[in-house]
């Protein structure tokens, strides 16, 4: 079932598909309430999409448009990724990322701020120089696939904002360096823009949970961060979404077109579904080679495989059965649909509780508190947030810890150079001191 023929169905019984959210809600509810922290938790975020998923599952067997076999997937799989992810939430043993005695961490900790801000921005503009700029672009996943070595540029700019946003918060409250904190006002005013310019109306969430990030590391230092944090929460969504309907508004002409555009992006959280249960579409696709398929990043990356001998992501496979005219997109492979067609209705209950294991330790991991740095900190950051990308597309967590073993070396290095510069650029002024 293609996009516009789900929302026909939305639109013939609007009622029903506002029973199934309520139902998704209450289930949501009774299930993850005890580890709710903020509207602005990674966590949260990630459970809004599969709700809106849970509620569209839920609409297309009560309009019997699914097979029970489907719905029952669904539904076991659902519940053993919460177990697992309890499971994980209840561990007890974590790593701990101690001080680097060999340095000064506070001194090198800039240096790593400013080194991946500025491999951030030359990526960006070496980006909008090549491929041009998103938001102008009738399709801009067709300009990545078609990017060849430039497509790196994305992975770079991923994971260095994944510890710029967050350092740039913690800076601009820095006393010690009026430079450094002025750098950080610059860099976010930078980063908003390219937001808007990428054209992705979920891009901006980065400031979100940076800032719950930000307020829930130093929130026993600065008790009132925790205070602030539930205060405007409501509010930055708000002003968040008002940002996702401006760019819908920016790319489809109008205001209208930008706020319906805004509501039906939250049913296609729930896109999968509908494109592969209805007409036992995901019967249809090739599930021969699931270890392929799922470390398709890896493999293909480091040319263990040739790309053109790697399986199509699930979602472009499902997507083309709709769509003829060359076009990249789809919807992500959500655990459901992977387990399923992969390890079929008991092997998929084992895969769906590992990948919910991951989520709930890494959660966990990062409330434990282990961490002796803020550098370190922003470590256990990435752990986390970049779990929570596994229940919506597992092939997008493994590109995600994909790109950050092939970034952050480049960015230790170069945040090293700039360090090692600074050293012996004090040195210097000391000994010129001295000398006078």
């Amino acid at each position: 079932m293609g996009i516009s023929e789900f929302f026909l169905y939305v639109y013939s019984d609007w009622g029903r598909m506002l029973l199934s959210i309520i139902i998704s809600l209450i289930i949501y509810i009774l299930l993850y309430r005890k580890y709710f922290r903020s509207l602005l938790d990674p966590l949260t975020l990630m459970l809004l999409g599969s709700c809106m998923g849970c509620s569209v599952v839920i609409f297309l067997y009560i309009k019997s448009l699914i097979l029970s076999v489907y719905f029952y997937s669904y539904i076991s799989t659902q519940l053993f990724f919460y177990l697992g992810f309890r499971k994980g939430h209840n561990s007890k043993r974590y790593p701990v990322i101690k001080k680097i005695r060999l340095i000064d961490l506070d001194e090198f900790t800039k240096c790593f701020f400013v080194s991946a801000a500025l491999i951030d921005i030359s990526s960006q503009l070496l980006q909008y120089k090549y491929l041009g700029i998103p938001l102008f672009m009738s399709s801009r996943l067709n300009i990545m696939a078609d990017a060849g070595g430039v497509g790196i540029l994305t992975r770079f700019i991923s994971v260095c904002r994944a510890f710029t946003i967050l350092l740039s918060f913690y800076y601009i409250n820095y006393k010690k360096s009026n430079i450094l904190s002025s750098f950080s006002k610059v860099y976010i005013v930078y980063v908003i823009l390219a937001c808007f310019l990428s054209g992705s109306r979920g891009s901006i969430l980065i400031f979100a949970t940076g800032f719950f990030f930000y307020a829930t590391i130093f929130e026993e230092l600065h008790p009132k961060l925790k205070q602030q944090l539930s205060k405007y929460e409501f509010r930055i969504l708000c002003v968040l979404s008002l940002f996702a309907i401006g760019i819908n508004t920016v790319k489809y002409g109008s205001l209208i077109n930008g706020v319906s555009e805004f509501g039906v992006r939250l049913l296609c959280y729930g896109d999968t579904y509908f494109y592969a249960y209805p007409n036992q579409l995901i019967e249809y696709i090739d599930d021969s080679q699931p270890f392929k398929s799922i470390f398709s990043s890896f493999l293909g990356f480091f040319r263990i495989y040739p790309y053109d001998e790697l399986p199509n992501p699930i979602g472009q496979d499902l997507f083309h059965f709709f769509s003829n005219n060359g076009d990249i997109g789809g919807p992500n492979a959500r655990h459901n649909i992977v387990s399923y067609l992969y390890f079929g209705m008991l092997g998929g209950l084992f895969f769906s509780s590992i990948l919910g294991f991951i989520a709930g330790f890494f959660r966990k991991l990062f409330f434990s508190r282990h961490y002796k740095s803020i550098l370190g900190a922003t470590v256990y950051v990435w752990l986390y947030s970049s779990s929570c990308s596994i229940e919506t597309d597992v092939n997008l967590y493994l590109f995600n810890v994909n790109s950050f073993i092939i970034v952050v070396p480049f960015i230790f290095f170069l945040g090293m150079l700039i360090y090692l510069l600074k050293i012996s650029y004090d040195k210097t002024k000391i000994k010129v001191r001295l000398d006078t």
